[in-house]
């Protein structure tokens, strides 16, 4: 296996952001693989003799903003997982933007399973909460809200 001499740096913001000149081929190969989806709604309209205009073939989560390469938040874990397979370092930087700190208070109370995944959000810093309706999503992100110091959760990261 290959010795890399330099580190890829990764910044985590709105999206990831990788500078273009640090992208190895293979890391390349990877991300076009993983982020360059085929549209079945192409395929199936295409296969009944349907009209494709407008309809793109492949959706591309990509955004090559030179001297970036910018790529979807949640990919980070899969990015990762990959580099580490292939030994390939990296550093991984966290950028948020700083926001007033709020006194929030909840006076909500949970069950004890609600507790159970809402620490265990709060310890992550970030998690998808998945459950049938009236489990009570909302009142875990609210929960999760109130718990933090200062309102850093940007409204796309509350979304419960």
């Amino acid at each position: 296996m290959p010795t890399y001499r330099t580190v890829l740096h990764i910044t985590v913001a709105e999206q990831l952001i990788i500078s273009s000149s640090q992208l190895l081929p293979k890391v390349k190969k990877f991300l076009r693989e993983n982020l360059f989806i085929l549209n079945s709604e192409y395929i199936i309209k295409e296969r009944l003799g349907k009209p494709v205009y407008n309809v793109p073939k492949f959706f591309d989560l990509i955004e090559d903003s030179p001297p970036n390469v910018r790529l979807p938040r949640g990919f980070l874990g899969q990015l990762m997982e990959f580099l580490d397979k292939e030994k390939i370092p990296y550093q991984v930087t966290h950028h948020h933007p700083d926001f007033v700190p709020r006194g929030f208070h909840s006076t909500i109370t949970l069950t004890p399973e609600q507790e159970r995944l809402t620490k265990l959000a709060f310890d992550a810093g970030q998690g998808v909460i998945a459950a049938p309706p009236g489990s009570g999503k909302t009142m875990m992100g609210l929960s999760l809200v109130a718990r933090h110091t200062s309102a850093r959760l940007h409204p796309l990261q509350a979304i419960v």
